[in-house]
């Protein structure tokens, strides 16, 4: 081996071994996990909890209003917005045949919407949280509008859906869907229901 190929082996060398150092030092370093699963009942009839379950309710909006879909599904169609020359989804706008049940809108909107459905029951649900009976109203009063204004678009969107005014426990294997009007009184009623009793 001559003394221009030794030096360009070692000056190639040296970074890879640095690199191979690097890898097997941080190979030694302790990657032991305490993952938080299985929050129970509990947890949200403590105010963090409870906290954390209201403003969870909130994260479907974001979903639905602040991004493509909201738009489309309520704007497509209309004299308001029509499609531009580029994104996907233009059958909602165009009425053609890709305007069907396959369409990834539709059941992204519908698990969304129950998902916070769900969420919002489970903070209306628990009265029991030690906090002040103000702020306890408060937060249920904001969950209660939540899951009408997410009743309310699942009812512009799909007519007759299920009422689920629960939180569920497992998995729920039927559905039945509930007349407009029916969807429409029980969400609307608990607007301006009286504060939440606390139990002793």
């Amino acid at each position: 081996m001559t003394h221009s190929t030794r030096t360009t082996v070692l000056t190639l060398a040296a970074p890879v071994a640095a690199i191979a150092v690097g890898l097997f030092a941080a190979a030694c370093v302790n990657l032991t996990e305490t993952p938080i699963s299985g929050i129970t009942d509990q947890y949200y009839a403590t105010p963090t909890g409870f906290t954390s379950v209201v403003n969870a309710s909130y994260e479907e909006l974001r979903n639905f209003y602040g991004q493509e879909r909201g738009l489309t599904l309520t704007a497509f169609g209309t004299d308001e917005f029509t499609t531009g020359s580029d994104g996907g989804h233009k059958s909602i706008g165009n009425y053609d045949a890709g305007l069907n049940s396959d369409e990834s809108y539709f059941g992204d909107s519908w698990r969304g919407f129950y998902n916070a459905i769900n969420t919002a029951n489970t903070a209306i649900a628990d009265t029991t949280v030690p906090i002040s009976a103000a702020l306890l109203a408060s937060r249920i009063g904001e969950a209660r509008f939540l899951r009408a204004l997410y009743y309310f678009d699942l009812v512009r969107m799909y007519g007759d859906v299920p009422l689920l005014l629960t939180p569920t426990k497992g998995p729920q294997t039927v559905a039945n869907r509930d007349s407009v009007s029916k969807v429409r009184g029980p969400p609307r009623a608990t607007w301006r229901s009286p504060r939440p009793r606390r139990r002793k």
